[in-house]
């Protein structure tokens, strides 16, 4: 087999199509781990908001249930 010391244009399309391919999928995948990131930040921070309000109205209220779509408080019965 003769060696050949060029690749065909057609070769090197293909080569650089892949290439470009593979570059894509790996920024697509950096941004999507990025988002990620941003996203379980704001979750744990929001979690602290809900932990902080939560104190809050166990300070104000004591040991309730509170019915989130009316705002209705209901004592917790004591176990004995």
């Amino acid at each position: 087999m003769a060696k050949a010391t060029k690749l065909t244009k057609k070769e090197q399309e293909s080569l650089s199509t892949l290439l470009q391919g593979i570059n894509s999928a790996k920024s697509s995948i950096a941004d999507i781990e990025l988002q990620k990131v941003i996203l379980l930040d704001k979750a744990l921070s929001l979690n602290k908001e809900l932990l902080d309000l939560r104190k809050q109205f166990e300070e104000k209220y004591g040991d309730v249930t509170i019915d989130i779509a009316s705002g209705k408080i209901t004592a917790n019965e004591q176990a004995n």
